[in-house]
């Protein structure tokens, strides 16, 4: 007679939509709640914007990165629908923000910066 052993994995966080059929297709069983609150949903997005981009940062192979971009656009278009936002209302943002302080095109890192302090005047 052979045992069947079970492991519980406790994720807490926001998946992709398909992940729940994926998961059944593979045999593992899952626990999901749809989440119907904007505010929570929008927060959960943002979190799982910032673990993308974190794995982002650790890719190191082409395809890894890629693939890594590929999950925070992704995230992003989730934000952009949650907010009731555009593509084109993002590449205008985009664009006002390069045009008013540059892109991220010439490598440009900033060391230090140095600023004048406000003398006070003395009461004479």
């Amino acid at each position: 007679m052979t045992k069947s052993m079970k492991e519980t994995k406790l994720w807490n966080k926001l998946v992709r939509d398909r992940i729940p059929e994926y998961l059944k297709k593979e045999g593992i069983d899952s626990e999901v709640e749809v989440v119907k609150d904007k505010v929570r949903f929008l927060r959960l997005l943002i979190d799982k914007l910032e673990e993308e981009a974190q794995e982002a940062g650790g890719s190191f192979r082409d395809a890894d990165l890629l693939e890594e971009l590929a999950d925070v656009e992704s995230v992003i278009d989730g934000i952009l629908k949650t907010k009731g936002w555009t593509r084109a209302e993002l590449k205008k943002q985009q664009d006002k923000k390069d045009d008013e302080r540059g892109g991220f095109e010439k490598g440009i890192f900033l060391i230090q910066t140095i600023e004048k302090i406000k003398e006070e005047k003395e009461d004479e």
